[in-house]
C-alpha cells in the first residue's frame, strides 16, 4: 500500500486500475473529555491510514488518501472546539473526492471510518454512489468491525455497550498511539461518567443531555498496553476486510 501524499502524479497514473484500490479514510472533530483532544478521531485515522499504507499488498495496490478531518458530529454541539460540517455538505466533500478518483481511472473505493456519527451518513452515500456509477465497486468500513468485541474481550474491562465515547478503548488506543496528549491528571469524575451500555440512550441524543464532562464510559480503565492491542487488531481486521473487498471486486471483474 502507498499514501497517495507521497507519490507523483506519475507515479499514481502508473497504477493498474483493474488491481487498484482507493482509501478514503474519514474521522472528525469533537470533544473527547477532559483528558483527550477533540482530533482524537481524526488522529485515530490518520495512523491507520499510515499503519496500512506500510503493510505490503499481494496481487492489488491500494492508494491510501489523507484522512479527511471533519465529519458529521452533531451530538457534540455545545462543547467548546467541536467543529461539524452538515450533512448536505459532508456528502458533497465526499463525493467531490470520490469524483476526482474516478475521473483517474479507478473504479474500487472504501471509505474508512473512526467516527461513529459518520456511519449512517456514510451507508446512504456509499448506496446512492454505486448506484450511480453501476461500474465501479464501493464500500464503508468501521474500525470497531469483525467481532471486535468478543475477539477482545479478554483486554476490555468495561461491560460490552458501556464504552460509549471518550472511555476505556479510545483513551488506551491514544495512549499508545500519542501518549503526551492524554492527560490522565484531571479531576477522577471527569474520567468516568454515564457508564451506561449505549442501547440505553434515548436513539437521537445530545451529549449535554447525559453527560457533562464529555466521557459515556471509563477513561480510568484505560491502559497504553491495551490501546496496542486494540490498535493492531482495527488494522489487521481492515486489512483483512481489505483483501476480501479486492479479491472479490477482481473476480467479478474477470467475469
Amino acid at each position: 500500500m502507498k499514501r497517495l501524499i507521497d507519490c507523483s502524479w506519475t507515479e499514481i497514473d502508473a497504477l493498474d486500475r483493474a488491481r487498484t484500490i482507493v482509501l478514503f479514510p474519514i474521522g472528525s472533530i469533537e470533544q473527547h473529555g477532559w483528558h483527550m483532544p477533540v482530533g482524537t478521531d481524526y488522529l485515530i485515522a490518520e495512523a491507520i491510514s499510515n499503519a496500512l499504507a506500510a503493510r505490503e499488498t499481494d496481487g492489488f495496490e491500494a492508494l491510501v488518501l489523507p484522512a479527511l478531518q471533519f465529519g458529521l458530529n452533531t451530538e457534540h454541539t455545545g462543547f467548546v472546539g467541536t467543529i461539524t460540517l452538515s450533512a448536505r455538505l459532508l456528502l458533497e466533500l465526499l463525493e467531490a473526492q470520490l469524483n476526482e478518483m474516478l475521473d483517474d481511472g479507478f473504479r474500487y473505493f472504501a471509505f474508512l471510518n473512526t467516527h461513529g456519527g459518520n456511519t449512517g451518513l456514510l451507508e446512504i452515500f456509499v448506496r446512492e454512489m454505486k448506484a450511480k456509477h453501476p461500474d465501479c465497486r464501493i464500500t464503508s468500513l468501521q474500525y470497531f468491525q469483525h467481532g471486535f468485541f468478543d475477539a477482545l474481550r479478554e483486554h476490555i474491562d468495561n461491560p460490552i455497550g458501556a464504552d460509549v465515547h471518550a472511555g476505556e478503548l479510545e483513551t488506551s488506543i491514544l495512549q499508545y498511539l500519542s501518549p503526551e496528549l492524554v492527560h490522565m491528571d484531571v479531576p477522577q469524575d471527569k474520567l468516568k461518567e454515564r457508564n451506561c451500555k449505549s442501547g440505553e440512550l434515548p436513539r437521537f441524543w445530545l451529549t449535554r443531555d447525559v453527560s457533562k464532562s464529555g466521557i459515556m464510559g471509563d477513561a480510568t480503565l484505560a491502559r497504553p498496553d491495551k490501546g496496542k492491542i486494540y490498535f493492531d487488531y482495527i488494522c489487521d481486521s481492515l486489512e483483512q476486510s481489505i483483501i476480501c473487498f479486492m479479491q472479490d471486486a477482481m473476480a467479478g471483474s474477470a467475469q
